[in-house]
């Protein structure tokens, strides 16, 4: 069994500024991309997974879609931490 491949990130930060972002592919040794932030970078990344190695559209984008949800989660403890 295998397992799909993954899309690796490395964000280059200023302080909480995001400089620029690296992709690269967990399955393709030679596959690598470059963003401006980390939006681009997934959707670069989904576009590979797709097209490179058929992946479904939902399966490649759960990984943003976490992400999401984790700062989402991450905002409301802040605010809950602020109001208490």
């Amino acid at each position: 069994m295998s397992t799909a491949p993954k899309i690796r990130r490395e964000v280059t930060r200023d302080g909480q500024t995001v400089r620029y972002v690296n992709s690269f592919c967990t399955a393709c040794s030679y596959w690598h991309a470059f963003e401006w932030s980390v939006e681009k970078a997934y959707a670069q990344g989904e576009r590979h997974l797709i097209n490179v190695h058929g992946i479904e559209p939902n399966l490649a984008m759960s990984a943003r879609l976490k992400a999401a949800e984790r700062a989402k989660t991450q905002t409301t403890n802040h605010e809950i931490e602020r109001q208490s």
